[in-house]
């Protein structure tokens, strides 16, 4: 990735504001009854909280493992990151992020949570910077897979750096990758 996109990213995604001024948007993961439909259609299970169904299938994948090193490309502010390892299921992450706002966000609510020592932000493209093979045992991607240029080299990109014996961890949009086939889409 180019310095220019890049800047392109960390400006956009630093300006969207991370809170509303008045406190109103209302998006379609603030809404409870669509979060507990989504997690019973990935889980089997109307349960509350955003990927609560995913985490729940994870954690009986994982039979009890608590993950060592975990890695996440395009965190945000890493608070579902942050959930992961409340919950049990990681000791630490590697958090990448190419928007300096929300990085800083992240540092906040990691060091409010009492969890700093246990996220690592760093503001770079993880996809170049973490090239040794299977040095993580749990790679996620929540909501930011999608955004790749290529996501068939980033999906490569994680196998990897996966161990074997790892989770990939995937809760995403699943359809055309990163901005390709718009226009075709409006023709259709």
């Amino acid at each position: 990735m180019d310095e220019l996109i890049k800047n392109k990213i960390n400006d956009f995604w630093s300006k969207k504001a991370i809170k509303t001024p008045n406190g109103q948007w209302v998006r379609w993961w603030q809404s409870p009854h669509i979060i507990r439909t989504i997690n019973k259609k990935v889980s089997g299970v109307a349960c509350n909280g955003f990927s609560q169904g995913l985490i729940n299938l994870a954690k009986e994948h994982s039979k009890g493992r608590t993950y060592k090193r975990g890695i996440s490309v395009g965190c945000g502010s890493g608070n579902k990151e942050m959930n992961l390892i409340q919950q049990g299921l990681l000791e630490e992450f590697t958090l990448y992020e190419l928007a300096e706002e929300r990085i800083k966000a992240g540092r906040k609510l990691a060091q409010q949570l009492g969890i700093e020592a246990k996220v690592n932000f760093i503001e770079s493209d993880a996809l170049k910077i973490e090239t040794r093979e299977a040095s993580y045992d749990f790679v996620h991607w929540n909501k930011a897979l999608h955004h790749m240029m290529d996501t068939e080299e980033a999906v490569k990109w994680s196998h990897h750096v996966l161990e074997e014996g790892g989770m990939f961890y995937m809760d995403d949009y699943v359809g055309l990758p990163g901005f390709s086939g718009q226009i075709q889409c409006l023709k259709l």
